[in-house]
């Protein structure tokens, strides 16, 4: 069985699932053996602190403005739709899997 990173590409839209854990010692993006993308994050999961965290993460990662990725499902859980919007797919994906930590 192939493991393939779990992003879906439509048209200039780059989706993915991601499951965040906040108050974590460093910001940081990796996969589990199953493929599925975590984020750890320094931030703290009250005020929308930590999607804001996520949010500059990205961008800061992605080299792309904060307004072209949201959260288009699970604001107020720790399971999240990340939305990346406006880029070419292959350069969004690229960047991401260059934002892995390998363990």
């Amino acid at each position: 069985m192939s493991s393939m990173p779990p992003f879906r590409v439509e048209g200039l839209k780059v989706t993915f699932k991601a499951k965040i854990k906040p108050r974590a010692p460093c910001d940081r993006m990796y996969f589990d053996r199953d493929h599925r993308v975590h984020f750890e994050l320094r931030a703290v999961p009250e005020n929308n602190e930590a999607n804001g965290d996520l949010i500059r993460f990205l961008a800061r990662g992605l080299r792309i403005p904060k307004d072209a990725i949201d959260i288009a499902f699970g604001l107020k859980s720790r399971e999240k739709l990340v939305r990346i919007k406006g880029y070419p797919p292959g350069y969004v994906i690229d960047r991401l899997l260059a934002m892995i930590v390998k363990e």
